[in-house]
């Protein structure tokens, strides 16, 4: 698995170690929590976005949802996040 040189980088200096988590599954809620908690310091709030959100229909019925800044500096890179969820059969 390739991980980026800069990602690595973040890891060390933000988290201080990489964020392996396991255990009982009370071990990772903590585990994630705690490293969400490093990692939301590095961003502003989430209610300070401003964003246009909009849902789309596809021809097949798949909802889409995208959010995009109201306000995009030139060149700025712009953080992708996909969620795909499945209906159980």
């Amino acid at each position: 698995m390739y991980i980026s040189e800069e990602w690595l980088a973040l890891e060390k200096e933000v988290l201080g170690r990489r964020p392996l988590i396991s255990g009982s599954v009370d071990e990772v809620r903590a585990a994630y929590q705690e490293t969400s908690e490093m990692l939301a310091q590095l961003y502003p709030a989430i209610d300070s976005y401003q964003v246009v959100d909009r849902k789309e229909v596809t021809d097949s019925g798949i909802a889409i949802r995208v959010y995009t800044p109201s306000k995009i500096e030139s060149g700025a890179k712009l953080p992708v996040g996909v969620l795909s969820v499945h209906p159980s059969s």
